[in-house]
């Protein structure tokens, strides 16, 4: 069953994410890894890392419950392979969200499933929004 809160309670924990991660050190990376998810912020083990995307400067727009990141798009790939997840860091690698990434409906919507050693890639979208 689907929860949804009232807007103020929704905008409320948006912003508490955003000054969370804001205060985090800067800046945050966003690094595109094969193979399957481990749980939350635990060791990389068997995955594959494919690419690692910096943050702009502010790394995030905050409008009411949406908060949408802001990555470069002139990182190069390090590996070949088929993206599957992504993890956000801050500057010091500290884990700070995992999520699902493909370029059919991943949290970090990609141009292209399948990423080759030395390319780049484009995130499409990566809004967290609160229901």
């Amino acid at each position: 069953m689907a929860t949804h809160s009232a807007t103020d309670i929704k905008n409320a924990v948006a912003l508490g994410r955003y000054t969370a991660w804001a205060s985090r050190p800067q800046p945050l990376t966003l690094s595109l890894y094969t193979g399957t998810q481990p749980e939350a912020g635990s060791a990389i083990t068997t995955q594959t890392l494919l690419i690692s995307i910096p943050f702009f400067q502010p790394f995030a727009t905050i409008s009411g419950s949406n908060i949408t990141f802001r990555l470069h798009s002139d990182a190069e790939a390090v590996a070949t392979g088929v993206i599957s997840w992504g993890r956000i860091t801050d500057y010091d690698g500290v884990w700070i969200l995992d999520a699902s990434a493909n370029s059919v409906d991943g949290f970090f919507l990609c141009d292209t499933a399948m990423i080759e050693e030395g390319n780049n890639i484009v995130i499409l979208s990566a809004t967290r929004s609160e229901v």
